[in-house]
C-alpha cells in the first residue's frame, strides 16, 4: 500500500475556539487513535490532505509530529463543511506491526470481457469497495479483478476472490462484477419468448343449498 506523509502540529487545546482558529489559519484538525493508547490530536496544512481526499485508492498515512515521533494510520473518516465543501476534520486509525485492521478498499478491473467486446454485453461493477481484514503487510491499494473470461451472464462473486493474508468480510455470494445483457436486449429476449401460458385454476363445485 502506498504511503502518504503528512506533517502534523500537535494540538494541546481542542476546544471549539481553538479548533476554529486552526481552520482559519488554513490548517485542518485531525486525530489518530489506537485502542489502549491516548488519542493524538494534531493539525496539517489543508493542501497536504488533497492527495488523500481526491483519490479512489487506499493509502497508509504517516504523520510526522513536530513534538517528535511518527504515527501511521488509515483514514477512517473525513468531515466536510456543507457550504464550502472543504475538509474540516479527519480521523485516522493507527496500525502497528502484525495487528489486523478492517478497512474498505476499492475494486478495479483488468482485461476486456469477451461478453462485452464480442457479444454486446454490459459490464456492471456491483461492489465498488470491499471490506477486508488484514495486517499492515498485506494492505492493498485496491483489489484488481481480471474480467477477461466473463461472458454475458457471468459474474465474479466475493467467494471467488482468493488473496493471501486478506480476509474479505462481504457476503461470499454477493456478485462483485457482472456482465449482463443491455436493457433493450433483455426486453427483446423476453418478447421473443412469447407470453406466458395462462394459469388454469380449477374451481370446486358450489354446494347446493338445502
Amino acid at each position: 500500500m502506498q504511503v502518504i506523509q503528512l506533517n502534523g502540529l500537535v494540538r494541546t487545546e481542542i476546544k471549539k475556539s481553538a479548533t476554529k482558529a486552526i481552520r482559519n489559519s488554513g490548517r485542518v484538525p485531525g486525530v489518530i487513535y489506537h485502542h489502549g493508547e491516548e488519542n493524538v490530536h494534531f493539525s496539517v496544512a489543508e493542501n497536504e490532505l488533497l492527495p488523500l481526499i481526491y483519490t479512489s485508492e487506499s493509502h497508509l498515512v504517516e504523520v510526522k509530529l513536530d513534538k517528535g515521533g511518527v504515527k501511521q494510520g488509515l483514514v477512517k473518516e473525513f468531515q466536510f463543511d456543507p457550504v464550502s465543501d472543504k475538509c474540516i476534520h479527519f480521523d485516522l486509525q493507527a496500525v502497528a506491526g502484525d495487528e489486523k485492521v478492517t478497512v474498505e478498499v476499492p475494486v478495479a478491473t483488468t482485461g476486456s470481457s469477451v461478453g462485452v467486446t464480442k457479444n454486446g454485453g454490459l459490464l456492471q461493477i456491483n461492489l465498488h469497495h470491499l471490506r477486508i481484514r488484514c495486517d499492515q503487510k498485506h494492505l492493498p491499494d485496491h483489489i484488481t479483478l481480471d474480467i477477461s473470461g466473463l461472458d454475458v451472464g457471468d459474474s465474479i462473486h466475493v467467494g471467488d476472490i482468493k488473496l493471501d493474508g486478506i480476509q474479505i468480510l462481504e457476503d461470499s455470494a454477493s456478485p462483485v462484477v457482472s456482465v449482463t445483457r443491455k436493457r433493450g436486449e433483455e426486453h427483446d429476449a423476453a418478447a421473443a419468448a412469447g407470453p406466458a401460458e395462462p394459469e388454469v385454476v380449477a374451481k370446486g363445485k358450489k354446494e347446493a343449498k338445502a
